[in-house]
């Protein structure tokens, strides 16, 4: 069997849309929570993830005492009884770990890790089963059932260890795609950089491009707040605070993309304003855009240069713009 084979479940099951409601639910339970508790369970303090490390804890319980069901013989089943109990107690800040991390998956991560986590809640009851079983002297049940839960953990595993190392399956751009497959592309990586953040767009010269984008991701209710497009200049100035001389420059955007979280009550947006046009605005030249992101708190503007036709500059823009943001969000 080819790693292809192999992958492909995991394909249909990051690609099942079915799975949103359960993973979301999962999801929001610390998805709104930032205090000292969760950052710990992220592994904030140590700037990496701590799951992986407390999955060893149960995993290792349990599989000692498969082996003594296995091979240790009837003098080793109260050594076996008491590993599946640890293995039991172990699992739960396992699973208080894997929840705190649950709000920075991407989408489609986190429809795996709905699975993932349904198949160790079945693996963590069947051992409680059969540590009960055990318990009351049944212990030829209780090993036929652990035995059971074992190879369910085994799936949960295998769907963990895919979570922590793989690599997200993504549909694959086309040869000869077009400039709205790249767009589209740079806004899963804004989703998959979000880690729970809200996110706004302000935007003019990309004219509700970069909302376009982030809208149609599944799952966009939970993490895009909205957007204000704003051609006309009065539109920047009265909705968002701009008080540039200029619309078209780097205080401009910084204004706009501050304007923009205090409109939407979020921590991180982005905001566009440029030139797209063949004629220069107020001594810029065509083809320049302003782009600037804010992540909590920290505002970075970015000038660049686009070619092409109007449309493709917008295009261009909109795409950068999302790169920038995923960019400074995963820098935080």
């Amino acid at each position: 069997m080819n790693q292809a084979a192999l992958s492909r479940p995991l394909e249909w099951l990051a690609q099942a849309a079915s799975l949103d409601r359960p993973a979301r639910a999962l999801a929001t339970v610390t998805a709104r929570r930032h205090g000292p508790l969760v950052a710990a369970a992220r592994g904030r303090p140590l700037g990496h993830p701590v799951h992986p490390a407390f999955t060893d804890l149960p995993i290792g319980f349990w599989t000692s005492a498969t082996v003594l069901d296995l091979v240790g013989g009837r003098g080793s089943s109260n050594a076996a009884r008491h590993l599946i109990g640890w293995g039991v107690l172990t699992a739960l800040p396992t699973v208080a770990t894997g929840l705190a991390d649950a709000p920075t998956l991407s989408t489609r991560k986190q429809r795996v890790m709905a699975v993932h986590a349904a198949a160790n809640l079945a693996a963590t009851g069947g051992y409680a089963a059969s540590w009960a079983l055990r318990r009351r002297g049944r212990d030829t049940t209780g090993v036929l059932v652990g035995l059971g839960a074992a190879a369910v953990a085994s799936v949960g595993g295998y769907l963990g260890g895919w979570l922590t190392m793989g690599q997200e399956p993504r549909p694959r751009r086309r040869s000869g795609g077009s400039a709205g497959d790249d767009r589209e592309l740079a806004a899963e990586a804004v989703v998959e950089a979000l880690a729970g953040r809200q996110v706004a767009t302000a935007e003019s010269c990309t004219a509700g491009r970069i909302a376009s984008a982030l809208a149609t991701v599944p799952g966009a209710i939970d993490f895009f707040a909205g957007t204000l497009v704003g051609y006309q200049d009065e539109v920047k100035r009265d909705q968002l605070g701009v008080r540039a001389e200029s619309v078209y420059s780097s205080q401009a955007v910084e204004e706009m993309v501050r304007g923009a979280c205090r409109l939407f009550d979020v921590p991180a947006a982005v905001a566009t304003s440029g030139v797209v046009g063949d004629e220069p605005e107020d001594g810029v030249a065509p083809g320049t855009v302003f782009i600037a992101t804010a992540v909590d708190g920290v505002v970075n503007a970015r000038r660049h240069r686009f070619d092409g036709a109007p449309e493709e500059r917008c295009e261009q823009a909109a795409t950068q713009a999302l790169r920038d943001l995923a960019l400074d969000l995963a820098a935080t």
